[in-house]
This record gives C-alpha cells, sequence and structure tokens, in this order.
C-alpha cells in the first residue's frame, strides 16, 4: 500500500473544499444580541435610503443608498469596517459610479464578498429606459482604495428590464436578475451569470439563466442568492394554475462535464397559498435554503412566513426542514420581506412591523438547535419610529447581524440607516498561530468556528468537547497527523445532540483503546473527510467505532486492528440509515479477531456507495459483516469488495438475519473462505443486480468475469481500458452516484460501470516523491493516443476543464513534452526522478493530455499532485 499516492488522492479530491472553508463558515455559539452600533453615512441626507439593501462579510457591511430623483443623485454604496481595537464600525468609503446619471438607483442591491462588491443600479438606462447595470468595486489593501473594475450589462439587455434589482455575489461568480425583462410574456424575468477569469481581470457573462415554466408577471429573478455552483432563483409572481401569485424557486447547478448551468429543482410552498409570493426573498448556505413569502396569510393577512429547507444529496431532493413565523406576527408586518441565513441560524425582516410605531419594523432570529428551528430573539431599533422600515434588509454572519431601516430620518426625511446587533468575531483559529496544540484551539472555539491546523506531528488525543465545529488540516494528510501515542482513541466526538463537527485531511494513527482506537465517535452527527486513519487498535473498531450517526466521506482506513473483537477498519451500531453514509472511502488491509475485518455493522446498514473495501480479513465477513435486527434496507452501490478473506464464512459480504435491500454495480471478486467466499446471505434475501461477482450470482445482470483491475498487487482497482465492467451497470437503479470515487462523472459512455471506479483517462503515481528518488507515472487511455505531459507550479490561469472543475496550471508549464503513446494494456508507464531541488511540502500538480489537440476524444486526465515528502 503506497501511502503516498493514497495521501495524494484524497487531497486531490478535498482541494476544493479546502480553499471553499474560508468562505462557507458556520457561525458561534449563540448569544441573544443587543443593538450595539447605528450606521449613518457621513453625508446623508433626505431620500438617500440608507439600509435599502446591505451585506456583512469579514467584518466589513456594504450599505446601499440607492437615492431617488428628488435627491438629484445617481445613488451611492457606504463600506464600513469593523475595528477590533476601538469596538467600533468605521465607514471607510463611499462608492459611487464613475458614469452615474441621476436617478439611477445605485444601491438598490449590494452584495460583498471579502474584498469585492456586487452592486445593482437597475434604473441606469445604459441599454434603453431602465435597463439597468451592475457594478463591480474591488479593494486594494495596498492604498487602502476601492476601485471600480468592472460595469456588467447583459447582451440582450431591454428597456424595462431593470437588470441589477437583485444581486449574489460569491467568488468570481456574480449572479444578477433582472425581474421585469419580457422574454417569456411581459415581466416574466431572467437572471444572469457573470464569471471573472482572474488571467484577464476581466469579468463576462457566462450565461442567461430562465425557467423551465414561467408566464407573464412572474418576476423570475426578483430574489436571488449564490454559493458560486449553485443558484437560488426567486418568482414570487409565479402563477401555478389555479393559484395566483403562489411564488416558486427555482434551483440551478452548475454541472462541470458540461461546463452549464442546470434547472434541477422548483421549490414552492405546499399547498399552494394564493397571493403568498413565495420566493419574494432567498438565501443560500451549503445545503440549506431559506425562503420568504411575506404576503402569505397565516393566520392573519400578510403577516408573513419563511421557509427552510435542505437539500439530500443521497435522494437529489429538497425538502422541507421547517416553516417559521414570527412569535407576535400581526396584519400587514410581511414577516419574510428580507432573509438571510449563516450557518445555523436565520434571520428574517418583518419591516412593516408596528411594535415602534406604524410601520417601524423588526427583525427576527431563529436558530436550528439540532432538534429543529426555534425562535430566539426580536430585533428591534432603540430609537425606532414610525415608517423607519427595519427589516427592509437583514444579513447575518456569525454573532453579528445587520438590519436596515431606509425610512430613517435621522439625517432627514427618508435618509435612512442601519442597525447592527452583536458583535462580528473571527470564526477560525490557527494552530499553531494561535495555539499550540489543536485540543487547546478545541477548548477556547465555540460552536461554528474552523480550526485551521498548519502541517506537523500532534502527539495528543484529541476531544471535540461536544462542540460543533471544524477542525481542517491545511495542507491535508500527507503532511499533518495526529499521533494518539497508543494513550487512547486519537480523536474524540461526543455531543448532546449539536450536530454538525468535522474533522478532514489528516493522518489519524497510533491510538489505542477499548472502543475506537482512531476515532471514537457517540452522538449526531459527525463528519470525517479525506483522512488517512491507519495504524491503529482497539478491541472492538480499530479505525473507526460510532454509535450515533456519521458521514465518512473520501477517507482511506487502513491498516487497523480489532484485536479481541469485531469491526477492524470500522465498526457501526444503532446509526440511522438516512443520516449516516459511507462513500468515497478505501477500506483495505484491515483485521478483526472475530467479525467484520473491513466494516461490522449491527442494528443499521448506512449507504454503502463508491468504496474500495479489499484486503481486510477476520473470522466471519472479512470485508463486510452485517448483523440486522431491524428492517432498514441494505444498500451497497457501485463498490469494488475484493482480496478480503474469513476464516469462516462470507470472504467478502456476510449477512444475517432480517436484512433487506439491494446490492447494485459492484464488483464482489477474489475473496476467500471456506463457506461462501464471495456473498454469505444465510436466509435472507438480498436483491443483487447488475454485479460482477466471481463464481456467478443470480440476478439481472450479474457477471462471472475477471474485472481486470490495473495492478491489483499493489491495491490499484482501476479498470483497464478492456475491463468487462465497463458499461456493463445500470443507470436506473435508484440512488446511483453521479460521480465516482474520484468525482468522475458517472457514467463516462452512457451506460454506468461496474464497482468503484468509472473509467476515464487517469494520471496517478506510485512511489513516495522524494527529492532524488524515482516515482512511477501512470497514464490510462485507449490504446495507441498519443499522450503529452505537463507539470504545473501552482493554480494560475489559464484554466483546462476536468471532471474535477477547472485546472489551473502555470503557463506555459514549468515542463511540458510528448512521451508516448499508451500502450495495448492502455497503460504507460514512465519511470520520473524527482528534482533534487524540490523541497518537504511543496505541490506540483500534473496533467496528462491523452490523444491529439483538437480532436473529438481529446481528454486532460484528472489532476494528480505529487507532495514532497
Amino acid at each position: 500500500m503506497n501511502r503516498q499516492w493514497l495521501a495524494g488522492k484524497i487531497l486531490r479530491s478535498a482541494l476544493g473544499v479546502f480553499f471553499l472553508a474560508l468562505l462557507c463558515l458556520d457561525s458561534p455559539a449563540w448569544g441573544i444580541s443587543s443593538e450595539t452600533a447605528k450606521l449613518l453615512p457621513s453625508d446623508g441626507q433626505d431620500y438617500d435610503y440608507a439600509g435599502y439593501s446591505l451585506s456583512l462579510s469579514s467584518k466589513r457591511a456594504l450599505i446601499g443608498a440607492p437615492s431617488t430623483h428628488s435627491a438629484g443623485e445617481p445613488g451611492s454604496a457606504h463600506v464600513y469596517r469593523y475595528d477590533d481595537g476601538t469596538e467600533s464600525w468605521i465607514e471607510k468609503a463611499e462608492l459611487v459610479p464613475l458614469d452615474g446619471d441621476v436617478g439611477d438607483r445605485f444601491g438598490a442591491a449590494v452584495s460583498l464578498d471579502g474584498n469585492v462588491a456586487l452592486i445593482g443600479a437597475p434604473e441606469d438606462n445604459d441599454g434603453g429606459a431602465l435597463s439597468g447595470s451592475a457594478y463591480i468595486f474591488r479593494y486594494d489593501e495596498k492604498t487602502d482604495t476601492w476601485m471600480e473594475e468592472a460595469k456588467l450589462l447583459p447582451a440582450d439587455g431591454a428597456s424595462g428590464d431593470f437588470f441589477g434589482y437583485s444581486l449574489s455575489l460569491a467568488g468570481d461568480v456574480a449572479l444578477i436578475g433582472a425581474p421585469y425583462d419580457d422574454d417569456d410574456g411581459p415581466d416574466s424575468g431572467s437572471a444572469y451569470i457573470f464569471r471573472h477569469d482572474r488571467k484577464t481581470g476581466l469579468w463576462t457573462e457566462e450565461t442567461k439563466l430562465r425557467p423551465s415554466f414561467c408566464g407573464d408577471d412572474a418576476y423570475f429573478g426578483f430574489s436571488l442568492s449564490t454559493t458560486g455552483n449553485r443558484a437560488l432563483i426567486g418568482s414570487p409572481g409565479l402563477d401555478v394554475w389555479p393559484t395566483i401569485d403562489c411564488g416558486s424557486v427555482f434551483v440551478f447547478d452548475y454541472d462541470r462535464a458540461s461546463m452549464q448551468w442546470l434547472e434541477t429543482e422548483v421549490i414552492s410552498e405546499s399547498p399552494f397559498v394564493e397571493e403568498s409570493r413565495f420566493g419574494y426573498s432567498v438565501s443560500l448556505f451549503e445545503d440549506r435554503a431559506l425562503i420568504g413569502a411575506p404576503d402569505t396569510l397565516n393566520t392573519m393577512f400578510r403577516s408573513g412566513a419563511a421557509y427552510v429547507f435542505k437539500y439530500h444529496a443521497p435522494a437529489y431532493s429538497w425538502e422541507k426542514e421547517a416553516k417559521l413565523v414570527a412569535s407576535d406576527g400581526e396584519v400587514d408586518d410581511r414577516f419574510g420581506f428580507s432573509v438571510s441565513l449563516f450557518g445555523q441560524r436565520a434571520l428574517i425582516g418583518a419591516p412593516l412591523d408596528d411594535d415602534s410605531g406604524s410601520e417601524s419594523g423588526s427583525a427576527h432570529l431563529f436558530q436550528n438547535n439540532g432538534g429543529g428551528w426555534i425562535y430566539r430573539d426580536k430585533l428591534t431599533a432603540s430609537d425606532g419610529d414610525s415608517n423607519d422600515s427595519l427589516g427592509h434588509s437583514v444579513a447575518i454572519e456569525g454573532k453579528c447581524y445587520l438590519a436596515g431601516a431606509p425610512g430613517d430620518s435621522h439625517n432627514g426625511p427618508l435618509s435612512g440607516s442601519a442597525y447592527v446587533f452583536g458583535i462580528p468575531e473571527d470564526l477560525f483559529i490557527f494552530v499553531p498561530g494561535d495555539y499550540p496544540t489543536i485540543q487547546e484551539a478545541i477548548g477556547k472555539a465555540f460552536d461554528g468556528y474552523t480550526i485551521f491546523v498548519a502541517p506537523g506531528t500532534y502527539v495528543e488525543n484529541i476531544d471535540f468537547l461536544g462542540k460543533a465545529i471544524d477542525v481542517r488540516a491545511s495542507h491535508g494528510p500527507n503532511l499533518t497527523v495526529i499521533d494518539g501515542g497508543q494513550a487512547g482513541p486519537a480523536v474524540t466526538f461526543s455531543n448532546p445532540g449539536r450536530p454538525g463537527a468535522l474533522l478532514e485531511g489528516f493522518t489519524i494513527t497510533n491510538g489505542a483503546a477499548d472502543n475506537g482506537g482512531g476515532v471514537f465517535c457517540t452522538g449526531d452527527q459527525f463528519f470525517l473527510s479525506y483522512n488517512v486513519i491507519v495504524g491503529n487498535t482497539a478491541s472492538t473498531g480499530g479505525g473507526v467505532y460510532w454509535d450515533g450517526q456519521i458521514v465518512l466521506t473520501g477517507n482511506v482506513i487502513w491498516g487497523n486492528s480489532a484485536t479481541s473483537g469485531n469491526g477492524g477498519g470500522i465498526y457501526c451500531q444503532r446509526g440511522s440509515s438516512t443520516a449516516s453514509e459511507i462513500s468515497g472511502n478505501w477500506i483495505v488491509e484491515n483485521t478483526a479477531a472475530q467479525s467484520g475485518g473491513g466494516i461490522y455493522f449491527i442494528d443499521c446498514f448506512p449507504p454503502l456507495v463508491n468504496n474500495v473495501i479489499a484486503g481486510n480479513s477476520a473470522g466471519y465477513g472479512g470485508g463486510i459483516f452485517l448483523y440486522h435486527f431491524f428492517f432498514d434496507d441494505l444498500f451497497i452501490m457501485n463498490n469494488t469488495i475484493t482480496s478480503n478473506s474469513a476464516t469462516s464464512s462470507g470472504g467478502g459480504i456476510w449477512v444475517r438475519d432480517q436484512a433487506s435491500g439491494e446490492i447494485t454495480n459492484t464488483i464482489v471478486w477474489d475473496n476467500q473462505a471456506p463457506v461462501d467466499p464471495e456473498i454469505y446471505l444465510g436466509t435472507t434475501t438480498v436483491e443483487t443486480t447488475y454485479c460482477d461477482v466471481k463464481g456467478g450470482w443470480p440476478g439481472t445482470g450479474n457477471i462471472d468475469a475477471d474485472p481486470l483491475f490495473h495492478d491489483p498487487a499493489n491495491s490499484d482497482f482501476h479498470l483497464t481500458w478492456d475491463s468487462p465492467c465497463r458499461d456493463a451497470g445500470t443507470n436506473t437503479a435508484p440512488g446511483l452516484p453521479d460521480v465516482d470515487f474520484e468525482a468522475d462523472q458517472r457514467p463516462a459512455f452512457g451506460t454506468a460501470d461496474i464497482g468503484y471506479d468509472e473509467y476515464h483517462y487517469h494520471l496517478y503515481h506510485w512511489g513516495d516523491v522524494v527529492p532524488g528518488d524515482q516515482i512511477e507515472l501512470r497514464i490510462v487511455g485507449s490504446p495507441s493516443y498519443p499522450v503529452t505531459l505537463y507539470l504545473g507550479a501552482g493554480f494560475v490561469s489559464p484554466p483546462f476543464p476536468t471532471q474535477h472543475g477547472d485546472l489551473y496550471i502555470q503557463w506555459p508549464p514549468l515542463w511540458q513534452g510528448s512521451i508516448g503513446t499508451v500502450p495495448g494494456n492502455g497503460i504507460l508507464v514512465l519511470d520520473v526522478t524527482v528534482p533534487t531541488a524540490w523541497s518537504r511540502s511543496e505541490i506540483h500538480p500534473l496533467q496528462a493530455l491523452v490523444g491529439s489537440w483538437g480532436s473529438a476524444w481529446t481528454l486532460f486526465t484528472n489532476l494528480d499532485l505529487l507532495i514532497v515528502e
């Protein structure tokens, strides 16, 4: 087993996760918040409407002041920065467009992401009267100034579109609404995606989004939110016959394979409520959507509501999680007029609430405590007055909450303001920069914090202390080790009901305990992602022991031992099959004295998808052992289960008692046992279809043929180009994954392959990357195809599309050259000497071009990484 290769595979899969972590952070521990500041533009005047829109990011606030014709200005936006030293908000800049005209309403919509601001001017006339526009401003740290970078205009902009009425910025992606566009009927609406090219610095229109069904006055694009690869777009005026203005929200996802935005879901209030205007406001955070319906009836006319929907990946569906209403809702409050979602918290505006005077407004805080969403607080202004409309806009980040009051008359009639509730905090801790040990950092963290751990070996036994925090290795498992020192579990998760803890990117080793030598888990819900869990021992659960709910994704669980009990790699009991999942893992060369060398299940069976389970050994069930008292369905899909052994029965899979379910698209090959070496079912009935089982197995689509792995002796179970498992699976099985272990598109060539690997052209290496030593590069493709290899120094422009997304390598590369053609076995092998000048911790991306440039079958293979020891 080659640790460098496995760790490299994990780091490759996790690269996007590490960088995304800086953008998608949960919030700190809950605290009921009081008003801490009132933000007033220094040049505020009559009819500015400051607070009409707002955004929060990284201790900055962006406040839109769109003005009106009577103010004689195009509008503006104001940047505030929280100063830790003085514990106050300081106005840093007023942003105005270089070509602004009176009445553009610049600032009617704003979105801030770090050092970049996106600002709408929906009544700009460049493309015709009220066609609209949007502007990009970027902060220059060297000069401490904000500069206009681009003006965004749609290619087909027309009069009355109001492009820029709504917008959302995430990294290099800008999503901009034009809710009065007439493409599908008067005021049917549309939305546009613009993308930033880091090489050229240009923003270009990527696509125009329109819904699958629409109609007059649907106002698609009235509200929207994006994470960069997913877009949530409200259409509050949509009629779903015979219900008028019930509204809906459309979900679009970016498909990296086709490089297109695809409509994947339509979310609606159920049952439809006439004139509720569901989708009037939307907010997207990770896998949750918060949707406002301010005109819904509830118990009173237009009292309003908001809904939380959660995306469930196994079912590819959005399901309603909660309906949120104000505890003191009244007629015409319009609760849900504005919404903002951050982690486990939701902030919802009710701008026509009358608590401090007619239409003074309010904002309402909700929290998901693990058991559901609960009402926590109502935010009102200390100097609130009639017509302030506090809650017209809202934003939340961590423990900081922002609410706009555009009707406030502090600096003159309708001059506007924004109120801050709570104090912004840093949401991350760095080890060893802030604290020398991981455990000390955990002790100082609150729920929602992320702890980033630098490369090194940390000899400690860490305990998450029941906190819902993320602990991430900044450079992956090859360089960052948690060594348990034979003093108990290397990692302990437990909680009293607060879900959401994550451990990502570590090597976890040398743990020893009665239960869970590497990782011990009790409670709900934990995430282990892209770790190497190796060389741990326990009586039960050598690598991982869990009693509750856990999601294991992309880990290598290797060489662990259950010395006297069950579950050499993983021991699992009483975990919900709907809340737990084991996907994309390598579970190899683990041993158990009794049962379940790779995995032992009792009273549960979470979905097993896209895993390699190989070379494990036990008395019963060398690969998988399932002892099932309940009726949850067994679900094994697209796994490779090979070379496991049992001294009694069930070398590959052993199932007993009342289990039922299915095994689909799975290779069960060359396992060993005196009785039923591949699959032991006893009296259990499990439907097995489209599997490759050595010795044959009854069921639709099953085959009995050598799968022709690349190099099984060295644990390389990729399919070769001529494998009988290629295109031999089924595409119609419920729950079929749309990617394989390496995030390659599944199916690749029409029909899904059998096993964990969907055949694609690949580039990977064997051997530790040590300066001066040799490594073996392998390029997989169709015979006779030419191969050109590229070596880069970093992720810079221009991009090359891969199944993992766009790869940015040095161009021209540090080295490129034709290295031959793919031989008849489909694998080109090349010995390469690692340059002696390379230093420890360097990461070099590799990519190979298989085929002739510009030909129909030209493909850049998946990114491989050389990580220097």
